[in-house]
């Protein structure tokens, strides 16, 4: 079974269900001396302290310049609050936050050890059933999670862009490779980010206004992701996130953010619910292009049947 969590709830959504934020970001002791400091300030203090409480992954990711930048006050703003705390500076704040990010990081063995503890005591049969009813309940979950107008305007950006880029790392690639492939059968001028040996700034160069970025990332979040992103959206092109939680970096700089629980007894962490989202987007992309998509759809399947690439079929 998944294990328990404590969801944030939100306004309504598709069905009358509502909003789940599966995965609240973690925080370290220090958060609590901020809150506690919170009554006593004013002004730039006050607006970065509340923002640091609401992007605690963004403090680890992110350098002191970075950060204030986002939340929009002078670097020294971030030091003056450090002085707030008692502490000599603002990397004596992030420093916590750092040492969090990387336990986290250090999660997958956590897990490892949860999953082989399960199977152990349950039985091979009894784990089974058990692994097959969380998979199901994240897809339930995930369903219940979304809002019909945002999931409807995505799909307007990832049909009509002049350009779709897709991003993820480690183990979220495969979905967005599978996202990616999909995609290029419906549409022109789909790419995957992060192929060869060039960073994403290279394939970003002539991202603009009318592009669209698909970002995926779990936390311990992915630095080069959530870079893409940024970048994306300094370029003013539409950015669509999906992630384990409403608070995740790249949810800061995207226009939709889609949220799905990711814990259950898969390892390292249950791709359910974004492979549903991804072939969700791609199915109402299709019916978004209509016939425009089936001729392309036919044509690269012809093109693919006749150099040979399934068996039983040859070369001309």
């Amino acid at each position: 079974m998944p294990s328990k969590q404590e969801p944030r709830v939100l306004p309504p959504t598709l069905g009358g269900a509502s909003l789940v934020d599966f995965s609240p970001p973690p925080e370290p002791s220090i958060a609590h001396d901020i809150r506690s400091l919170i009554p006593q300030l004013r002004g730039q203090l006050l607006q970065a302290a509340e923002a640091i409480l609401a992007n605690p992954a963004n403090v680890a990711l992110l350098s002191m310049r970075s950060m204030a930048a986002t939340i929009g006050v002078p670097p020294i703003t971030m030091v003056r609050l450090a002085q707030r705390l008692g502490l000599s500076g603002y990397n004596a704040l992030r420093q916590p936050y750092v040492d969090l990010m990387k336990s986290s990081a250090a999660g997958n063995l956590k897990q490892a050890r949860n999953v082989a503890i399960h199977a152990q005591t349950r039985g091979t049969e009894k784990f089974i059933a058990a692994f097959f009813e969380a998979e199901q309940s994240i897809l339930g979950q995930t369903l219940a999670s979304l809002t019909i107008d945002a999931l409807q305007s995505a799909v307007k950006k990832l049909a009509h862009g002049r350009q779709v880029f897709v991003i993820a790392r480690r183990s979220t690639y495969p979905v967005a490779w599978g996202l990616a492939y999909s995609l290029r059968k419906v549409r022109p001028h789909v790419k995957l980010l992060g192929g060869g040996n060039e960073g994403p700034e290279a394939d970003l160069f002539d991202c603009g206004p009318e592009d669209v970025l698909v970002a995926i990332s779990l936390a311990p979040y992915s630095r080069l992701t959530k870079f893409a992103a940024d970048r994306a959206a300094d370029a003013g092109a539409s950015v669509i996130a999906i992630t384990d939680s409403l608070s995740a970096p790249i949810a800061t700089v995207a226009g939709h953010t889609f949220v799905t629980n990711v814990s259950s007894n898969s390892f390292p962490e249950s791709l359910m619910g974004l492979s549903a989202l991804a072939n969700l987007m791609v199915a109402l992309v299709v019916s978004e292009l209509g016939e425009t998509a089936l001729d392309r759809i036919s044509a690269t399947d012809r093109d693919i049947i006749e150099n040979g690439e399934f068996i039983g079929t040859l070369r001309r």
